[in-house]
């Protein structure tokens, strides 16, 4: 959106082009009107020479009236071809401003029906102007948005690290102390307050294990959101040999299958044959789009492959994370997150 913006004319420029397309018309209808009285007087004088009644010296004059005709004619259909040039070439640049704003989500359709002239047409690009700046100004919400719930996902995951650390610390703690009684009761040979005591240490654990039961779906369910953000977070990295316009169409087509994205990788890894169909519906796009190219087509393929297998590093150590939890139950089996907002 930015690379786009950065090619849009200023109000006076675009204001010139119509202009220019204006005059070019009305020299091209001024043209054409001097050609036809032109014409209307070359056939006139030919029915002159057609007259076998002519005399001599108005048929002599006749001719030399026929050649300045003729040669006026020529000059006033230079005139109008150049006009025609000049009026082309603003059209086709309004044309190319109609295909920017397109790219950007915004119709600019320039109104030149009876009652418009060069300033409405003008007011309409700037309308359209306004509008592309409220797409980026909705765009760049959106992506903020995005890095707020990856950095609440992140934030999330700490909290829960440091739960886990906390509880474990509260469990050492607590087996420690109910070995000791059982060491006591036994050695007392009180067997029935032994009992009671083991029955305590099941009650704990039973307690203790729902808990961490809890926490590992709670931890579950959080990875699924982290996938998630993961991929609608992707971007297309097109590299040096890309243009901006390539780019632009490079993500366009990603949008496109991000929802076919997020159905591969719901399963915790996005194997080879989905990375096949997702690379084929990928082409596709962009295909539809307009990139014709077969080199940069093929390239932008495999970078896209190449965010997959990344995507595929990330949700593998969520995963992993998620699935800790019996290691947890263990003390000293902490696990480190494997992602946290910096």
């Amino acid at each position: 959106m930015k690379f786009i913006q950065g090619q849009m004319p200023s109000l006076q420029e675009v204001e010139r082009l119509f202009q220019q397309q204006f005059k070019a018309q009305e020299r091209i209808n001024a043209s054409n009107r001097k050609l036809k009285k032109v014409k209307d007087n070359i056939e006139k004088n030919e029915s002159i020479l057609k007259d076998p009644f002519t005399k001599i010296n108005k048929y002599k004059r006749t001719e030399n009236e026929i050649s300045k005709l003729q040669a006026e004619q020529q000059r006033i259909l230079a005139a109008r071809d150049a006009a025609q040039s000049e009026g082309n070439a603003a059209t086709i640049r309004i044309d190319e401003l109609r295909d920017l704003f397109r790219q950007s989500g915004v119709n600019f359709e320039p109104s030149y029906q009876k009652g418009t002239d060069v300033t409405s047409r003008t007011g309409e690009y700037q309308k359209a102007l306004e509008d592309q700046n409220s797409k980026a100004k909705e765009l760049a919400d959106k992506l903020a948005d995005a890095r707020e719930e990856a950095g609440r996902i992140g934030d999330i995951m700490g909290a829960y690290e440091r739960n886990i650390v906390d509880q474990e610390r509260s469990i050492r703690t607590q087996d420690r102390l109910n070995s000791a009684n059982i060491d006591l009761f036994n050695k007392r040979a009180d067997k029935k307050e032994a009992q009671e005591a083991k029955k305590a240490q099941e009650k704990l654990e039973k307690e203790r294990d729902r808990e961490l039961k809890k926490l590992q779906r709670e931890q579950q369910k959080d990875a699924k959101d982290a996938s998630r953000t993961f991929v609608q977070g992707l971007l297309m990295k097109t590299g040096k040999r890309s243009s901006p316009q390539q780019s632009d169409l490079a993500n366009k087509a990603l949008d496109a299958i991000r929802k076919n994205i997020e159905a591969a990788a719901a399963d915790g890894n996005i194997d080879e044959a989905e990375m096949r169909e997702l690379g084929k519906l990928y082409v596709a796009k962009l295909q539809e789009l307009g990139l014709a190219t077969k080199r940069a087509v093929n390239g932008l393929k495999e970078e896209l492959t190449q965010g997959l297998k990344e995507i595929n590093a990330q949700i593998d150590a969520i995963g992993k994370w998620a699935n800790t939890t019996q290691r947890q139950k263990r003390p000293g089996g902490i696990v480190n997150l494997p992602y946290r907002k910096r």
